[in-house]
């Protein structure tokens, strides 16, 4: 894509699996941002949303070298049933990851640290 997009929700509602498979990427938005559409994801070992990720529920985990495990989890998606099931736990993991829970937990940690 090219500059600044505001139709982001209508391409992540055309699309079926999110790929990212970053060389460095401290969190990935686009990974929240594709559960959030119920896309299961398929993420590289080095991109900071790993921590989202139940391997085989919402999406995958793969060294970006892997080749051939990254051509399997591909190809699991192509199962609709599959690829739907895990966008609905992808989408039940967005929700559970919105800025104001985070916030909550960010203040619950600070709150711990003043005790």
């Amino acid at each position: 894509f090219s500059g600044v997009r505001n139709d982001m929700e209508k391409i992540y509602q055309a699309g079926d699996i999110l790929v990212m498979l970053s060389k460095f990427d401290t969190f990935g938005m686009v990974v929240t941002e594709a559960m959030a559409a119920s896309l299961p994801v398929i993420i590289s070992d080095n991109v900071g949303a790993k921590d989202l990720v139940i391997q085989g529920e919402n999406g995958f985990v793969v060294n970006r070298e892997d080749i051939k495990t990254i051509s399997s989890k591909i190809n699991l998606m192509l199962n609709k049933v599959k690829r739907l099931e895990m966008g609905k736990k992808a989408h039940h993991t967005a929700l559970n990851n919105t800025w104001e829970k985070m916030m909550l937990k960010v203040l619950d940690v600070y709150e711990a640290l003043l005790v």
